[in-house]
């Protein structure tokens, strides 16, 4: 065979090898993100009602408990536990825990003395959220939302 043969089924090799791995990688993690529990998180702000909600939506495939929300509320540079008993609004304190299927939501209406103290820091705040799992997750959104 001749030397240019040689070359170019070693480069066609190589990259259809290649290309192989890439393609697996991918569906690895395609099924690696599958079976992992996602939430989004939004700390907003209803500005005609002028009070704040938590907002927690499902966006994986796999159905997730919330077991509880906890959050952190800065008062000038010090950072305060909010009490679990003052965190909500009486109708929102009954909702938990709550079972979330793939794109549900909860929504969670924070107390008149938080939202007023998260209003006046620009919703500043360190929110968690705790699932069944003991899965803590921390990532949240803070937005104003005119309804």
């Amino acid at each position: 065979m001749s030397e240019e043969l040689i070359a170019a089924i070693a480069i066609w090799g190589a990259t259809t090898g290649t290309i192989g791995l890439i393609v697996s990688l991918e569906l690895a993690w395609r099924a690696y993100r599958r079976d992992e529990r996602r939430v989004q998180i939004a700390l907003e702000w209803l500005t005609p009602n002028n009070f704040v909600v938590v907002s927690i939506t499902n966006i994986g495939f796999r159905n997730i408990t919330i077991t509880q929300v906890g959050m952190l509320v800065r008062e000038m540079e010090i950072w305060d536990a909010v009490p679990r008993n003052a965190l909500y609004a009486p109708e929102a304190e009954e909702q938990l825990p709550a079972n979330l299927q793939d794109g549900d939501q909860l929504v969670l209406q924070l107390s008149d003395a938080v939202s007023g103290a998260l209003i006046n820091n620009d919703l500043q705040a360190r929110l968690f959220v705790l699932d069944a799992e003991g899965n803590e997750y921390t990532d949240f959104t803070p937005r104003t939302r005119e309804t």
